[in-house]
């Protein structure tokens, strides 16, 4: 009965790592208010149905995108073959519906993104090369191979019922959103109140207490790279079947939104501070940024200013408040290790 009332617990560690990170989800709603409020002053077609169906779809895909990748942020790695993931989902998926006239073919997704993280997971976790280099040298490697597959032209001619995750809806919902919603809650629960959630939280704060405490570093990497693939090849499912169409250029440049979320949302760059409520946060607040932007008639490269703009102010802001808790938190930090060794060894 001892253990169960002992503060050294597998929740206690977590909500002492959690503390640290920043309230970026008490700050984005009133952002995403403001906006809201000034885009449907400014324009007509904001409150509209097809709009709000549209914000749906695309935040769908993006908000699942960076739900993996808030993970693999939080052991202190990035994954920056997200977007290659999602093309060569795209590509392998038409070229096989086309040829058998299944639209089952999308299932492949699945398959297609766990592999991709198997091989950043094993360079990464087991043979410690930088996450930088391996996941950029796969973006470009696996966007070639999918320009392969497609012989470098958009791949049309699809079955019926391939667009049926991104383009349909249940009860007037969309169906990619209620994936969104479940990868959030899953993803969530798995952060929240497991073992793994807790090793990666640890080994973002502090990699060497983690080892000490006899967290295996290796597999925890491992682990989120394969989930970090997974849900780029479901995301890679989502906007192919939306566009109904396999292109080997499908999502390129989305891993610049991806990190925008994640930073945005209070995910730290140096890991193992933040939440997914502030990433799903971010998450909304840049779909109602950029269907805002396009409704306004801001052409697309100051878009693409605006967002690089949002994404150096959300790195230095993290890096920032990042520094500011080192120095009044030290005490708290320092309990980490203990607390992490008492919760391993109940």
């Amino acid at each position: 009965m001892a253990a169960l009332n002992s503060p050294f617990q597998p929740n206690n560690v977590r909500r002492t790592l959690s503390d640290l990170g920043t309230r970026s989800e008490m700050v984005l709603p009133v952002m995403i208010l403001g906006l809201s409020i000034f885009l449907i002053i400014e324009s007509d077609a904001f409150l509209t149905d097809r709009n709000f169906q549209n914000l749906a779809r695309q935040g769908a895909v993006l908000a699942v995108l960076a739900f993996g990748q808030t993970v693999v942020v939080l052991g202190r790695q990035l994954d920056l073959s997200v977007s290659a993931t999602m093309a060569l989902v795209s590509v392998v998926t038409a070229r096989v519906a086309v040829d058998t006239g299944s639209p089952w073919a999308l299932a492949l997704a699945i398959p297609i993104g766990i592999a991709a993280g198997v091989v950043n997971g094993t360079l990464i976790g087991v043979f410690k090369m930088s996450s930088i280099v391996v996941t950029l040298g796969m973006l470009v490697f696996v966007r070639g191979i999918a320009n392969v597959v497609s012989e470098g032209r958009p791949i049309f001619g699809l079955p019926d019922g391939y667009n049926w995750l991104g383009a349909t809806n249940a009860l007037s919902i969309p169906v990619a959103f209620i994936i969104a919603i479940v990868v959030f809650v899953l993803v969530y629960i798995l952060l929240k109140w497991s073992t793994f959630g807790l090793h990666i939280y640890a080994m973002g704060d502090n990699p060497l207490a983690a080892r000490l405490a006899g967290v295996r570093t290796s597999r925890s990497i491992f682990m989120a790279y394969v989930l970090s693939g997974l849900l780029a090849g479901i995301a890679g499912a989502l906007l192919t079947s939306r566009v109904n169409s396999g292109q080997a250029r499908l999502a390129e440049g989305q891993e610049i939104q991806v990190l925008t979320a994640v930073f945005l949302g209070g995910i730290a760059l140096a890991g193992g501070v933040g939440s997914l409520i502030g990433v799903f946060g971010a998450v909304v607040l840049l779909v109602i940024l950029a269907n805002g932007l396009n409704l306004l008639g801001v052409v697309s490269f100051i878009q693409l200013v605006i967002s690089g703009s949002i994404l150096l102010g959300s790195i230095a802001l993290t890096g920032y408040f990042s520094h500011r808790r080192s120095r009044t938190t030290g005490g708290r930090r320092r309990s980490v290790l203990e607390m992490l060794r008492a919760a391993t060894q109940k």
